[in-house]
């Protein structure tokens, strides 16, 4: 902009607006009393804390919004050996704070 002499400030308070997806996963979150890391600048959730015992599974799981739904990649807390029941797990706690009308894919577990 100063290259071609345009009078203008540069702000740091603009900030992209959220993806609606992770809006709602936001409140869904804070109502069941997850902790989490919101990275504006990527549009991704990461868990960091949460209350209930039932919510440990997906501690440490990223979340992003995509077409129809969650993105989710997933750390393995409990170290399985049996992915399947790692994801059934997930998927239980999941289900209940995931709102109504989105879907979530779990695209990946490490």
């Amino acid at each position: 902009m100063k290259k071609v002499k345009l009078d203008h400030k540069m702000s740091n308070l603009i900030l992209p607006t959220p993806h609606p997806y992770i809006v709602r996963l936001k409140k869904s979150l804070n109502d069941s009393q997850i902790k989490f890391t919101h990275f504006k600048n990527k549009d991704m959730l990461i868990i960091r804390k949460v209350v209930y015992n039932f919510h440990i599974p997906i501690l440490n799981t990223m979340m992003m919004p995509e077409s129809n739904g969650i993105k989710i990649i997933a750390l393995d807390s409990f170290g399985l050996d049996d992915m399947e029941q790692l994801i059934f797990i997930m998927t239980l706690s999941l289900d209940t704070i995931i709102p109504d009308g989105l879907e979530f894919n779990i695209i990946g577990v490490s």
